[in-house]
């Protein structure tokens, strides 16, 4: 695929999911760092089905391109339409940013019971993830 038909290939998708993540729904030309983390995701990984429709093309922002990463279950093939396909993969990656959310807050717990012991190596293995509501 050459330089033009890239460009094409990328933009046309973007512009049919109204730039925003299919998967968190988060708007990606809101500034430069956002459109700088826009990708294209093939709902069936190319590994499994070497497929370029643009059927099987998402827009996707690195984070949840990252944690689909070559996510396949066979079911996705028995959604009959591309809205169907994208509400599967969204509810595997949502599960994966809850493990990512806990592994978040612990490294900010540890952080803040770094900084509030002077800085000085502390043994964090007793620290508890405690669940914050939304």
């Amino acid at each position: 695929m050459g330089k033009k038909e890239t460009f094409q290939y990328y933009r046309k998708t973007f512009m049919r999911d109204n730039y925003r993540c299919v998967y968190c729904m988060r708007e990606m030309l809101g500034d430069i760092d956002d459109w700088l983390s826009l990708e294209v995701d093939h709902l069936i990984p190319q590994a499994i089905k070497k497929d370029d429709d643009r059927n099987n093309l998402a827009t996707s922002c690195n984070v949840c391109n990252k944690m689909k990463s070559s996510y396949y279950d066979p079911e996705i093939e028995k959604k009959s339409t591309r809205k169907e396909k994208i509400a599967f993969v969204a509810i595997y990656i949502a599960g994966k940013r809850e493990v990512e959310q806990k592994r978040w807050r612990k490294a900010a717990m540890q952080y803040n019971y770094y900084l509030e012991n002077n800085n000085e190596p502390v043994d964090d293995s007793e620290l508890k993830v405690i669940r914050i509501e939304k």
